[in-house]
């Protein structure tokens, strides 16, 4: 936004055709909100003296012949001499010095009646000094009779000093029957004194106990966050242990039932085992029965042949070797069905042995895995315990500093009324004004929080009992001047 605009006009003065030694005039005006100035050749002039330096020039507002209009000339051509006389005036720049004339006559006007003016006042102190010197005469008279006045006063007042002097000595007398009790008064004045300072020392402590009161009060609530922040850790840690320990138990319930599915499909197959063991052994002996029966038998059929010969035996030889024949073969199909019985009870045996050994070693590795939940169900029983313990610590240690928080501030309650009890009394020992400003310097110190206020004189320096008067008498209100570090911090509050 323009606030603000000046036009500036340069005007040649080598004619010397305005009034001026130069031979350039600059003419200047600046126009703003609050303000209308003209400047000639950069130096500060008002409007009157703009118009006469231009009329001087021939540059009047009420001569409009520098530049000659349509019919102007016409005009000029049927004047009278006088309205062409009036018109050489304007051109000229004469009408300037009439018109200056014309004040010139109104000021000797003025300064005319301003004369008549000053001799009616003469006039007036003249009769005034006349009616003073009627009132010297008068004045004179009057000492005269004062005199006589005060001469009767003083035989007056001799007469009233003896019966004042009685009373006088009336008075010494019962002052002497008072003086017990004004010392009495004294006594206690000096002991209300004494009551005050102790108040206003008990004040000051109060005052320094209470701030500190609240500085601990600030550390014990952060502490108290802090330990909210730790309370609420330990919460979710403890809720993670126990998340943590109802899968375990989970997982330790299903492992509990696949232990027990495995201990009884191996207690089965140790049944079965069992079985297929004196099946087998039953087989075996069975099979060795056999065998000792076969041995038994060819012992016997040798000695049946030593016995009856190999003539009376077989009817032929043919027949005796188809005999023989169909003995071996008889005895090799057993034993062939014995050996296949016998090696698909081994293969039997093998398997259900890898199956035990398989079964042994899952059943030692779900063993393993069960203690090592077992130590993990452990440790986590641990670790909420320890937790617990420390939630029930960290909550003891709250419900202390809540007492502790709670008679803190009753106390600190307690500090703050006694302090305004003796700010009261302190308040009713001293003007009421001053107070009030006092009051106001404190608490705008205390907003801006400026460093450099220490308060009062009075409240920076001590005094014994016996030399409090005379302070209180010699210092007088100074003592409650305001006491700064500097000029600057004076000047902010």
């Amino acid at each position: 936004d323009v606030i603000s605009a000046s036009v500036e006009i340069l005007f040649d003065n080598s004619d010397s055709r305005f009034p001026m030694e130069k031979k350039e005039v600059s003419l200047k005006r600046t126009i703003g909100l609050k303000k209308d100035e003209y400047f000639v050749n950069h130096v500060h002039a008002s409007k009157s003296e703009v118009q006469n330096i231009l009329e001087s020039a021939g540059l009047s507002k009420e001569n409009p012949y520098n530049i000659v209009q349509q019919g102007k000339v016409d005009r000029l051509i049927l004047m009278t001499d006088a309205q062409r006389l009036e018109l050489l005036k304007e051109i000229a720049g004469t009408k300037t010095y009439d018109e200056r004339r014309k004040e010139s006559k109104k000021i000797m006007a003025e300064t005319d009646s301003r004369r008549e003016q000053i001799n009616e006042v003469i006039e007036h102190l003249e009769s005034r000094l006349a009616d003073l010197e009627e009132e010297k005469e008068e004045l004179a008279e009057f000492q005269k009779i004062d005199s006589e006045r005060r001469s009767l006063e003083y035989a007056i007042y001799d007469k009233e000093l003896k019966i004042a002097t009685d009373k006088l000595d009336a008075l010494d007398r019962s002052k002497e029957d008072s003086s017990q009790q004004t010392q009495r008064l004294h006594d206690q004045a000096a002991k209300l004194r004494e009551e005050r300072s102790s108040k206003e020392e008990e004040a000051k402590h109060l005052k320094e106990q209470a701030q500190r009161l609240q500085e601990k009060l600030e550390l014990l609530k952060k502490d108290r966050q802090d330990y909210t922040k730790k309370k609420a850790v330990l919460d979710l840690k403890i809720k993670e242990c126990k998340d943590k320990i109802e899968a375990d138990k989970a997982k330790f319930t299903s492992a509990t039932k696949e232990l027990r599915g495995l201990t009884s499909k191996i207690e089965a197959t140790n049944t079965n085992l069992k079985s297929v063991t004196k099946a087998y052994e039953k087989h075996f002996s069975a099979e060795e029965k056999l065998k000792n029966e076969l041995q038994m038998e060819e012992m016997r059929l040798h000695s049946l042949h030593a016995k009856k010969g190999r003539a009376q035996q077989f009817s032929s030889k043919a027949e005796r070797d188809r005999y023989l024949k169909s003995k071996v073969a008889e005895c090799k199909s057993n034993l062939k069905t014995n050996a296949k019985q016998t090696k698909a009870v081994q293969n039997v045996i093998k398997n259900l042995d890898k199956k035990v050994a398989a079964m042994e070693k899952e059943l030692k590795q779900k063993e393993k895995d069960l203690g090592k939940k077992k130590k993990e169900v452990k440790n986590v029983s641990k670790d909420i315990e320890k937790y617990t313990k420390e939630r029930d610590e960290v909550q003891n240690v709250r419900k202390n500093f809540w007492k502790e928080n709670s008679s803190k501030t009753k106390e600190y309650k307690d500090w703050h009324e006694k302090l305004e009890t003796s700010q009261n009394d302190l308040k009713h020992t001293m003007d009421r004004h001053m107070y009030a400003a006092l009051r106001e310097v404190r608490r705008f110190a205390e907003e801006k929080k400026i460093k450099g206020y220490y308060g009062p004189l009075i409240e920076l320096f001590e005094c014994p009992e016996e030399f409090r008067k005379c302070v209180e008498t010699t210092a007088g209100n100074r003592l409650f001047q305001v006491v700064v570090d500097h000029d600057k911090t004076a000047s902010i509050i």
